[in-house]
């Protein structure tokens, strides 16, 4: 399995797809701390963005897999770089989530026969999970609290929700919590 985007969502995915009992799960972004997040949550080989090529990361793919590709990839950053990419791992058969765009990011081209049709691929949208994917993200915190808290990288006053919003914007926070203000 291979991830794109280590933010919450790819963390997440991480660490469900580790829970379901994925045993190869590629994490693939640019932020190291966020990489090295992902690891700990159950992430088994991490590709900076950064520093490798999408040539190299596909065939770290293809080298993984013994050439077969990756059964499923999720693209979780939102990217249509990342998406076309994801295409090029796939196996024979496999699927390409998309659960990273989260508003409209522009056109995505891909030549249909040999990335879709040949390849028997499918592409999956999701928009807003179901309940059920909740309360098992939840379960994952409850059981293991203190690896999830590595997530919460920032904590603000509620004055300073802009500066808050920023940072999450900017990614220079994986995710930031509003406290009240003492009385």
């Amino acid at each position: 399995m291979v991830i794109f985007g280590p933010g919450p969502l790819g963390a997440f995915s991480v660490a469900l797809a580790r829970a379901q009992g994925a045993s190869q799960i590629v994490i693939v972004g640019g932020t190291r701390q966020r990489l090295d997040i992902c690891r700990q949550l159950g992430a088994t080989i991490a590709l900076n963005r950064n520093e490798t090529t999408s040539p190299q990361r596909i065939q770290a793919v293809r080298d993984l897999t013994h050439g077969r590709g990756a059964d499923l990839v999720v693209e979780a950053a939102g990217s249509i770089a990342a998406s076309q990419e994801g295409l090029e791992m796939l196996r024979p058969g496999g699927t390409l989530s998309l659960v990273g765009f989260g508003a409209p990011s522009g056109q995505m081209t891909f030549a249909p026969f040999e990335n879709i049709v040949r390849k028997n691929v499918r592409i999956q949208g999701v928009w807003v999970s179901d309940v059920r994917h909740t309360l098992r993200a939840l379960d994952l915190v409850y059981q293991n609290p203190q690896l999830f808290s590595m997530l919460v990288t920032d904590r603000f006053p509620l004055a300073q929700a802009t500066e808050a919003l920023i940072r999450v914007r900017d990614r220079a926070a994986m995710k930031a919590v509003l406290l009240p203000q003492s009385s």
